[in-house]
């Protein structure tokens, strides 16, 4: 879904000159942002009014980033889609942790790293979000060249982000913008006891007691129990138990929390039906002519 840092890029970079193409899973036009006051809102739709023309729209799904190009999903097909400049504007998703009921609770939120990393940005540990963050300027601009990650950093003024990038692309100066600080993302609950028989990774039947034990073996990051197990690496990519991985983590190892994160660069990062990649499988080679048993031994 467009978010403020992503829907401010895109009409900056129309109002500048440049014809943006955005992609997004559940619209199919730009509009204000969700959660903006009804004066901004209308502020901003009068600006969309006007540069609309200017701005191409897919209504496709982002699933993976690699140098130099995107793949997306729509109407069930994959498409390869190169860029020069590309803004990621993932936004953010929740940090969840187990509640005593049995089902997870929402703990805060984190910025959505997982096509960042995919595409090899590099990151750092953000010690007021609590997380792997892309390293980015001040321009918000990432570790890859032509590439911009406005809203990663859950800042309070999202479209004054989303101006700043469109001004740092256009080459344009971009002065007097706020830059805001952040509170801590998520806080994990206090005295919280995870049973051994608990599944902790839902989407590929992980139990706490089989993450413990890969602990036990020698995991010391959310990328050894992914390796380990599989918990962490299913349909999801961990964006629903990554949080509770590395409170097991920290709880056994005693380690620092920015010891054990590593940065989610599965692909996909989200979940796809595996249709779409028997579409994107490369040209096989042709089958060569099955050997003919001679009976030798070598």
């Amino acid at each position: 879904m467009l978010n403020a840092s992503g829907s401010s890029t895109a009409l900056s970079l129309a109002e500048g000159g440049a014809r943006p193409l955005l992609f997004d899973a559940t619209a199919d036009r730009l509009r204000a942002p969700p959660g903006v006051p009804e004066p901004m809102c209308r502020a901003f739709d009068e600006r969309v009014a006007r540069a609309e023309a200017a701005i191409a729209f897919r209504q496709a799904s982002v699933f993976h980033a690699e140098p130099g190009a995107v793949w997306i999903h729509a109407e069930g097909k994959a498409e390869r889609i190169p860029f020069g400049i590309l803004v990621l504007a993932t936004g953010s998703v929740p940090a969840l942790a187990p509640a005593k009921s049995g089902d997870w609770a929402d703990i805060g939120q984190l910025p959505d790293n997982r096509l960042a990393a995919a595409l090899g940005c590099d990151h750092a540990f953000d010690s007021q979000l609590r997380w792997l963050l892309p390293v980015r300027d001040n321009d918000m601009a990432a570790s890859i060249p032509g590439v911009y990650l406005p809203g990663a950093g859950l800042l309070d003024d999202p479209i004054a982000e989303g101006v700043r990038v469109a001004a740092a692309i256009l080459g344009r100066p971009a002065e007097g913008l706020p830059t805001k600080s952040h509170p801590p993302a998520w806080s994990w609950p206090v005295d919280l006891a995870l049973p051994d028989d608990a599944v902790i990774c839902a989407c590929s039947a992980v139990t706490v007691a089989a993450v413990r034990g890969a602990i036990a073996s020698g995991a010391r990051t959310l990328h050894h129990l992914g390796q380990y197990g599989g918990a962490g690496a299913g349909h999801c990519r961990g964006r629903i138990c990554q949080v509770a991985l590395a409170h097991l983590l920290i709880e056994k190892t005693c380690l620092a929390l920015a010891d054990v994160l590593t940065p989610p660069a599965e692909f996909p990062a989200i979940a796809l039906p595996l249709s779409v990649f028997a579409d994107i499988t490369p040209e096989r080679p042709p089958a060569a002519a099955p050997a003919r048993d001679t009976g030798a031994l070598w």
